[in-house]
């Protein structure tokens, strides 16, 4: 093995670990029109005592990820002076009930609870939480195949929560072999869903190269994938997605022949 990446190089500050750590090795970016702002995303240490966690109905939740809540004072406000239930109560008491009310409904429709944030192995897992529909990517450093060789490139994958408004919204693992230019088809799983991957689900390519070196391989690892369509001067955007895509243990290892045949055999069973 010559890639082993489960993201478990733990800083020596403790506090630290309290915060999204940036990965060694991985680029992230936005895909098409969407928004950084929209992604919150990063190494978790998987361990509720290093981050803020609160309970809403029973569940807790961890505050590391999940969208960030405010309440509009004018119109808000405003609205809820409406209702019979605030009669005679002050601004700052509506402010107070909006935000707790506003909370609970944020945390049960798009926090996460710290029961689902269990890395694979270790302690730490790569996080790609949309907190709107979106997309975001983790794209590898390059590596190089040897030629006529064999490799296995595998992936851990766990997600919560998702959108899935479309057939091609969820996660993705990518492989691209010998080219960085986005026109090229990868290897792919594409189209994760929340309720195929509840647990961890391992995800593997299995290459044979040829008589040269494949240059400049890499992974994509990513949450929604922006797909763009103009009809009639209307376009249509799908493929974004908002929910939690986890990734833990990337590995590319070199194999023999029989591990090879034997890998291509059993997917052609399945």
């Amino acid at each position: 093995s010559f890639l082993t990446d489960s993201f478990d190089s733990l800083s020596s500050a403790v506090e630290s670990r309290k915060e999204l750590a940036t990965p060694n090795g991985w680029t992230g970016s936005v895909s098409g029109t969407t928004s950084s702002k929209a992604t919150k995303s990063g190494i978790v240490y998987a361990d509720p005592n290093f981050y803020e966690v609160e309970t809403v109905d029973g569940v807790d939740y961890a505050r590391i990820l999940g969208a960030d809540y405010t309440v509009d004072t004018d119109e808000e406000i405003a609205n809820a002076k409406k209702e019979a239930r605030f009669e005679g109560k002050t601004d700052e008491e509506i402010i107070a009930t909006l935000k707790e009310e506003k909370v609970v409904a944020l945390k049960k429709a798009n926090w996460i609870p710290v029961s689902v944030l269990e890395a694979k192995s270790g302690k730490q897992m790569l996080v790609i939480n949309n907190t709107e529909k979106s997309a975001y990517t983790y794209t590898s450093s390059t590596f190089t195949l040897k030629e006529a060789s064999f490799y296995e490139v595998s992936v851990w994958v766990k997600t919560y929560g998702m959108s899935n408004d479309d057939d091609i919204s969820g996660a993705n693992v990518e492989l691209y072999l010998g080219s960085a230019n986005e026109s090229d088809k990868p290897f792919a799983f594409t189209a994760i869903k929340a309720a195929d991957t509840q647990d961890w689900t391992k995800y593997t390519f299995v290459v044979k190269t040829m008589d040269d070196d494949v240059t400049s391989v890499t992974v994509k690892l990513s949450l929604g994938k922006f797909e763009s369509e103009t009809v009639d001067g209307e376009t249509t955007v799908t493929g974004i997605t908002s929910g939690y895509a986890m990734f833990d243990d990337v590995t590319i290892k070199e194999v023999n022949e029989a591990a090879y045949d034997k890998a291509v055999t059993d997917s052609a069973t399945d």
